[in-house]
């Protein structure tokens, strides 16, 4: 009798465990995977952080990944590291004079997704201040520009 009641039990595991993992595999084939070539080009953006005016700039790149920059009114383009997580363009600046701080160093991080042609996503500065690093969120939204 052990056998038995062991045996259903085996087989009630097997059956309601391999429908889950066949669903949920589903479900990852049937997300949309993104590439650079998806934000490849020029896109108009508005970040805003917490406190502060809407900053426009201007970002581009292509989808080798190796030539992004943001462009800020009358500023030499600042180089950014970009990369695909998950669903989102994530890009990195190291250190550039800040346009809402003069005189104050920052570094940006963005994390943005593609929705209906349409960019949107946080951002964080990091501040080097006097008394240390201070970190300051916001949201940023983007339009394209041009295709690449």
């Amino acid at each position: 009798m052990r056998r038995f009641v062991s045996a259903c039990c085996v087989l009630l595991l097997a059956a309601c465990g391999g429908g889950e993992a066949a669903d949920d595999a589903a479900v990852i084939d049937e997300m949309p995977s993104v590439t650079l070539a998806d934000f490849a080009g020029t896109w108009h953006i508005t970040s805003t952080l917490d406190g502060s005016d809407p900053v426009e700039s201007q970002l581009s790149g292509s989808e080798t990944g190796m030539d992004w920059v943001i462009t800020l009114a009358d500023r030499d383009p600042i180089p950014a590291e970009v990369s695909i997580v998950g669903d989102s363009l994530v890009s990195q600046t190291g250190s550039f004079e800040s346009v809402i701080r003069a005189g104050v160093m920052v570094s940006v991080r963005t994390a943005s997704v593609l929705h209906d042609g349409m960019l949107s996503g946080n951002i964080t500065a990091v501040y080097a201040t006097d008394a240390g690093e201070e970190v300051v969120h916001g949201t940023t939204t983007g339009t394209r520009v041009e295709v690449q």
